[in-house]
């Protein structure tokens, strides 16, 4: 299976690559963009659950500071709850967008390196 860095162009990857070598497979050149794009939203997902964890380390900080300072704190530890429900959910929703997201890569082949002949029939040109 090919590594995703592939398809990321912000990680130095080529899809321009990736797409001609579909075409001279003879395999449909949209599943490349199609991992790209379940790729861009299994990464805007796992921004948003790091973000919940964020924000889920300061709730529990200032929980902790208010029971040292002996004050209620039953909203922040019920908004903490809350928060950590959503970790769970989202964490779910990652795992899946991952999976479907590996699913799709399977069907892009490796790369075709340029001194394969390429042709859709078995007849070699000279």
């Amino acid at each position: 299976m090919l590594d995703i860095n592939i398809f990321r162009v912000q990680k130095g990857g080529d899809p321009t690559l990736l797409i001609k070598s579909q075409i001279a497979r003879g395999l449909p050149e949209s599943t490349v963009q199609t991992v790209i794009d379940l790729d861009t939203k299994w990464t805007a997902q796992a921004f948003n659950v790091d973000e919940l964890r964020k924000k889920a380390n300061a709730l529990q900080k200032t929980i902790q500071q208010g029971k040292k300072e002996k004050k209620g704190m039953e909203a922040e530890i019920e908004e903490r709850q809350n928060v950590m429900a959503e970790i769970k959910e989202g964490e779910a929703q990652k795992a899946r967008m991952e999976k479907e997201r590996d699913e799709a890569m399977k069907m892009v082949g490796n790369i075709v390196h340029e001194s394969v002949h390429v042709s859709m029939d078995e007849v070699k040109e000279i």
